[in-house]
């Protein structure tokens, strides 16, 4: 990989010796060969390691702003524009008055899809540059509704902070924002945090407030299955049957929660009706490979494992992962059960997440079911049994699922 550059030609020392980072000449620093370790790592493509070194030198000097550049440089070389608006958000933030850290935020924001975010850039970097300030709309039209720009900047910077782990900032960023489309992505905070819980109450309430948001109704679904099972869902069917999507959001999260509830008939009509709405004309590549993807019933390779557990679990487990090696040991084995265990999912759920998520999630479901069933939980015994006289399953998956009850 070629070596690490700024694209705006500015460089390290550039940057420590520009007026705009002057310091106090007391505040230590991190060393010429703590920075080329971290330079070393990011050029040879070990981003989590660069990452990881990079974040500890901030900690020790919090007052060196190279390091904020250095940081948005290594995630832009690596083309990682949502993370690389991000940390150009932190150095903008730390030097306002820097055309470097509104140039930088302009670029990732743009690449990252965040007009919003994009646009407010552009506007203070005009003014930076000794231009007109640039007018920017208070509401932003489309063709399914109008939205006002402070709210879609909101989006953008909660679905910014999302992708960057940082799930309490979006939190307290929307906590008091008042709008279908920042409770949907409020909702998702929570669930990404853990609080499933509050993610279900956010969910619902948003989808009470606003009957047409299929998107928070398909969550809604969801998460009271986690927390209450699948009898508890079943009444929405019908709902959701006789519902008629007015966004690209809504046509996919219609679908979706209809191949959840199991109704396949359902979520095959309701594909066909939505395919010849009108707002797919302005859909992007991605959201057309999600929907059309959705024809098929074997969505799992469409599903990440984070729409189906919180990040923090899935991360938990793969730091567990790979720091262990394996579980060869007793000790390795309480552990990897421990943090099983702290899975608070429904038995129904885990089984929906079995059958329709990708092959990760597969995996953590049926080991979730799989201790449970071991502790003695009836529920997940059951669950396990009937999975395994299923008609329509694989002689590969009925041995999997025998093989998992003989070992519980």
């Amino acid at each position: 990989m070629p070596p690490l550059h700024n694209p705006f030609d500015l460089t390290l020392s550039d940057i420590i010796m520009a007026k705009d980072h002057k310091r106090n000449k007391q505040s230590p620093t991190p060393s010429d060969d703590q920075l080329a370790a971290v330079r070393r790592l990011a050029g040879s493509g070990d981003l989590s390691q660069a990452r990881q070194r990079l974040a500890a030198l901030r900690k020790s000097f919090p007052d060196f702003k190279p390091l904020l550049v250095l940081a948005w440089e290594i995630e832009d070389r690596h083309n990682q524009p949502m993370i690389a608006t991000a940390r150009a958000l932190e150095w903008q933030s730390a030097s306002p008055n820097s055309q470097a850290a509104e140039k930088a935020l302009c670029k990732s924001a743009e690449a990252a899809g965040l007009a919003a975010v994009y646009a407010r850039a552009l506007q203070r970097l005009s003014v930076l540059k000794g231009g007109e300030v640039i007018q920017l709309p208070e509401i932003i039209e489309s063709e399914d509704e109008s939205i006002p720009l402070a709210v879609l900047e909101l989006i953008d910077l909660s679905i910014m902070h999302l992708a960057d782990d940082k799930p309490a900032t979006a939190i307290a960023l929307l906590q008091n924002v008042n709008h279908p489309a920042t409770r949907n992505n409020l909702a998702q905070a929570f669930f990404v945090s853990g609080d499933i819980v509050q993610a279900h109450a956010v969910a619902e309430a948003n989808w009470q407030a606003h009957p047409q948001n299929l998107f928070a109704l398909e969550r809604t679904v969801r998460w009271r299955c986690w927390i209450e099972g699948m009898d508890r869902c079943l009444g929405f069917t019908a709902t959701l049957t006789h519902s008629t999507p007015e966004r690209i959001e809504d046509a996919i999260a219609q679908v979706a929660a209809l191949r959840f509830l199991d109704d396949e008939n359902g979520a095959q009509q309701a594909w066909q009706k939505s395919s010849k709405a009108t707002f797919w004309q302005h859909a992007d590549e991605e959201q057309r490979k999600l929907f059309y993807g959705l024809k098929n019933p074997q969505v799992g390779s469409l599903w990440s494992s984070s729409v189906w557990f919180p990040d923090t679990w899935i991360r938990a487990v793969r730091n567990f992962s790979t720091q262990s090696g394996g579980v060869g040991d007793d000790q390795p084995e309480q552990h990897w059960d421990g943090l099983l265990s702290t899975c608070s999912a429904h038995a129904d759920y885990l089984v929906r997440a079995a059958d329709m998520g990708n092959e990760i999630t597969r995996m953590l479901a049926l080991a979730v079911l799989k201790l449970r069933a071991k502790q003695g939980d009836a529920a997940a015994l059951a669950n396990l049994q009937a999975m395994l006289k299923r008609p329509n399953d694989s002689d590969t998956e009925r041995t999997e699922i025998a093989k998992l009850l003989n070992d519980a």
